[in-house]
């Protein structure tokens, strides 16, 4: 089975946003961005980020 894998690119804005955030929240944001990057689908994976 072929792997997907996915390129992302984040904003300046973006990466300024996620360095404002406690510590083992930004390694929890990295933690999930690079398993998109690895190619999983999982809509749940960022859910909890859109009540802050």
């Amino acid at each position: 089975m072929e792997e997907r894998r996915i390129e992302i690119l984040l904003m300046d804005e973006a990466k300024a946003f996620i360095r404002s955030l406690p510590e083992k929240t930004q390694k929890k944001v990295a933690y999930n961005i690079n398993r998109v990057r690895g190619g999983e689908i999982d809509k749940e994976l960022f859910e909890k980020l859109n009540d802050q």
